[in-house]
């Protein structure tokens, strides 16, 4: 892939702040937009197949209408690691979603769901749970879902923050000593995605503790399915299973499920069957992923080289791994359009 650099430079990040008000400024001036076009960014990087773009359009010259600088920085789950490309960054930032003259985030810090005034950036409600909360909140019906490491995921009223209900994939209330926070023992470590009137979450990050992918009914929370059995397969899996941590992709028949360090897992949506696991070989992985077409472009880091792998999303075949590279680029994250894709580096936005 052939790169162009534009012109826009970026500034030094500082434990991830700076992302977020990057985000939530960009959320205000899209949602404040009078364009009849405009849409709510409901979900992280817009939809369920994570494209991070929107058909609408803004109008300029933009301004910067408030900032909003959370107390604390973001506290990742995991710490970085010494001497490779990080694949666990799912969490290095506070990402927003926003709509209705709202916008929404959770905070890996105080444990709190926030919700700001879109026009002023003050703080309209809070909400607390029981762990931190580690990904944007999902939108849909006026409510809010997301999940915290105190092993629950909750919907919410969207206008005040009123519990609507709350569900606990895992056996108990167990806890544990996490990086330093008590946490349970079956995190929901993803975020929780709304496509069709169902919620779906995984919940747990230790294949022999239990591995629990689940849809909801997003209405009252009761269980339609639920894979309890697919931790019982961690030898089978590479020796160490599918653990969901990251943001949930869907297609119309599939539920991804992005796996930590390692490659995304399928399951279909209708009854929560597990289809395959993406098992590279090499020291391929990561938790970004997208769904482009027909393609499922995932992984972070190749072998310490930051690559993007593109594997047919009905099967989870490819080729080979040259055949089938989707990028080779110094930067995590990537946006696809149909003629252009563009990533982020500490030094710009590349083409």
């Amino acid at each position: 892939m052939k790169h162009k650099k534009l012109s826009f430079k970026t500034g030094p990040m500082n434990g991830g702040c700076v992302v977020f008000i990057i985000l939530a400024c960009m959320a205000v001036l899209s949602i404040n937009c009078k364009s009849p076009k405009t849409e709510y960014w409901m979900t992280y990087r817009h939809d369920n197949a994570r494209s991070g773009v929107t058909s609408s359009s803004l109008d300029t010259p933009l301004s910067l209408h408030w900032t909003f600088k959370p107390t604390h920085p973001p506290k990742p789950a995991w710490p970085k690691p010494g001497e490779e490309m990080e694949r666990m960054h799912f969490d290095n930032a506070y990402h927003v979603t926003a709509a209705k003259g709202m916008v929404y985030f959770g905070s890996s810090v105080d444990n709190k769901i926030y919700a700001l005034n879109a026009k002023t950036g003050k703080i309209q409600w809070a909400f607390f749970t029981e762990g931190p909360v580690r990904f944007a909140p999902t939108l849909w019906k006026n409510r809010v879902y997301v999940g915290s490491d105190d092993g629950n995921i909750y919907c919410l009223k969207a206008r005040n923050g009123r519990l609507i209900w709350k569900y606990r994939a895992g056996p108990s209330d167990e806890k544990l000593l996490g990086n330093g926070r008590m946490i349970s023992m079956w995190p929901v470590r993803t975020s929780v995605l709304v496509d069709d009137g169902i919620a779906y979450f995984g919940a747990g990050v230790f294949p022999y503790e239990g591995i629990y992918i689940c849809a909801l009914n997003a209405r009252d929370g009761l269980v339609i399915w639920k894979n309890d059995t697919i931790g019982d397969r961690a030898h089978e899996l590479a020796y160490g299973g599918i653990s969901p941590q990251s943001y949930l992709i869907a297609s119309e028949n599939i539920l991804y499920v992005p796996s930590g360090r390692a490659m995304p897992a399928a399951f279909g949506r209708k009854s929560g069957e597990f289809l395959y696991y993406l098992l590279p070989g090499a020291k391929v992985g990561g938790t970004w992923a997208l769904l482009d077409k027909d393609n499922l472009i995932a992984g972070v880091d190749l072998s310490g080289m930051p690559a993007k792998i593109a594997y047919d999303e009905q099967t989870g075949m490819k080729k080979n791994v040259m055949d089938d590279m989707h990028a080779w680029f110094p930067g995590i994250d990537l946006i696809v359009t149909p003629y252009v894709s563009y990533t982020l580096t500490e030094n710009g936005i590349y083409a």
